[in-house]
């Protein structure tokens, strides 16, 4: 047997073994770990046929606090990030690509709180202070993504994940324990033109990435 004919033999006993390696079958479950636009991310997955599967998702863990200054007034910013996700896979190929469709539920929110002083003034202002807060309209958000499963070895997988979260705009909330600061922060054209922007902000990308083992 020459070399060719060795080579093709070899290639297509390894063939079945490759195929064993990476397919997808019915009842196979994996644990992924990652990270996502909402911070450490951990699923579980279970395929319940070559086409369909599900998912469940817990994502959050992270925080940050700084501090910014808008229109002359300095604020402490407070941000949480954190959601929960249910999501049904299509596998249009039978294979490790899905297209997926489901519910995020966001508990993510951003908090600021500017305490007025003479060195820390709105406008006239030196006494008060001003809170703002920024979340998604809704909570429960629809969401569609795409995304591949990279297998290996015989039970790692490397995934990858992008797509579209319909919030339906944020709500941008600044207010005063002040009547006449409420006022003026009420008739602020600035304030109103951040509160529109907010508004307008429908869609919101996902981006997912992590590191699976499938049982």
């Amino acid at each position: 047997m020459n070399f060719k004919a060795k080579l093709a033999a070899l290639s297509v006993a390894l063939l079945p073994t490759a195929g064993i390696a990476t397919a997808q079958e019915a009842g196979d479950k994996s644990i992924n770990l990652g990270l996502s636009i909402f911070g450490g991310t951990l699923s579980g997955s279970y395929r319940i046929n070559s086409k369909f599967g599900a998912r469940g998702l817990v994502m959050g863990g992270l925080g940050y606090k700084t501090n910014l200054t808008r229109d002359g007034v300095d604020y402490s910013l407070d941000g949480k990030l954190g959601a929960t996700g249910l999501l049904a896979d299509f596998y249009p190929t039978e294979g490790n690509w899905r297209v997926s469709g489901g519910i995020i539920h966001s508990t993510s929110s951003i908090k600021a709180t500017g305490t007025l002083s003479a060195t820390n003034p709105y406008k006239a202002f030196t006494n008060g202070s001003i809170d703002a807060s920024l979340k998604f309209n809704r909570s429960y958000i629809p969401t569609v993504t795409t995304g591949y499963d990279w297998q290996f070895g015989d039970k790692w997988q490397l995934s990858g994940e992008v797509g579209a979260m319909f919030i339906n705009g944020a709500a941008l909330s600044v207010t005063s324990n002040d009547a006449a600061i409420q006022a003026q922060l009420d008739a602020d054209a600035t304030i109103t033109g951040y509160k529109n922007d907010a508004t307008k902000l429908k869609v919101f990308p996902y981006l997912g990435l992590s590191v699976g083992l499938r049982f």
